[in-house]
């Protein structure tokens, strides 16, 4: 970054636990109440892995007439006071003028709303939703996925200078952590980034967690960040 080969990228880690007692159902029922903003996933996989989430952020949302989606990055604690830091706006900025720009290489004419404070369980993020009216076919809805994912909010920026470097620096795979998912209906496309995850099994828990690195990061800070996310699922694995 100091070179200016990247202007953004996100690290995740991961936090494993021993599973406690308590049924899937009952931890996705807690999430479900706990959350009620959130966008709360249960998905069984063939191998017997499973994944449990609530996601604070849409992807991509379509109904027919309109498309939506949303640049949410930049993280605080919940309800801290004053100004957000210039880190965390510059940060944000570089996801939105991404999205804005992958929708505009679609051959779209993105509106822009104004930028505000978003509350996601533990934390807060700076959000700016993004929309396009008119209706898209089932090609163009994929092409504006393609180029949308994976955003500098799980991503980094440039997209793919990012993607080598987390392939290199991360010594876990990220599985399915920053990818997307939820329900389509018709016309209807409802996906979301698939964040503030765990991966489950019988004997253990793993978490999923990550924070958006630019040049004026400090360690500290975005440790304390990643702690943070942590417990929107430690606080339901513990009851």
């Amino acid at each position: 970054m100091a070179r200016g080969e990247l202007r953004k990228a996100v690290l995740s880690r991961t936090v494993t636990l021993p599973r406690p007692a308590v049924s899937d159902v009952e931890l996705f029922v807690r999430l479900a109440a706990r959350y009620p903003s959130a966008f709360v996933s249960w998905v069984h996989l063939p191998g017997g892995s499973r994944w449990i989430g609530a996601t604070p952020e849409t992807l991509l949302d379509y109904d027919g007439r309109e498309l939506s989606t949303m640049a949410l990055a930049g993280t605080r604690r919940a309800g801290s006071p004053g100004e957000w830091g210039q880190k965390e706006q510059d940060e944000q900025q570089i996801v939105a003028d991404s999205i804005v720009a992958s929708l505009a290489g679609c051959g779209l004419a993105p509106v822009v709303g104004s930028r505000f404070t978003r509350q996601a369980a533990q934390v807060e993020h700076l959000c700016t939703p993004v929309s396009v009216e008119g209706h898209l076919d089932r090609e163009q809805l994929t092409r504006v996925l393609s180029a949308l994912h994976p955003t500098p909010a799980v991503g980094g920026y440039p997209k793919e200078a990012a993607k080598e470097w987390i392939d290199r620096v991360e010594a876990h795979r990220r599985r399915y952590y920053g990818g997307f998912l939820g329900p389509i209906e018709g016309e209807g496309v409802r996906l979301f980034v698939n964040l503030r995850c765990m991966e489950m099994n019988k004997r253990h828990v793993r978490l999923y967690v990550g924070g958006g690195l630019t040049a004026q990061s400090l360690p500290a800070s975005e440790w304390s960040e990643t702690e943070a996310k942590a417990q929107t699922l430690l606080s339901v694995l513990n009851g």
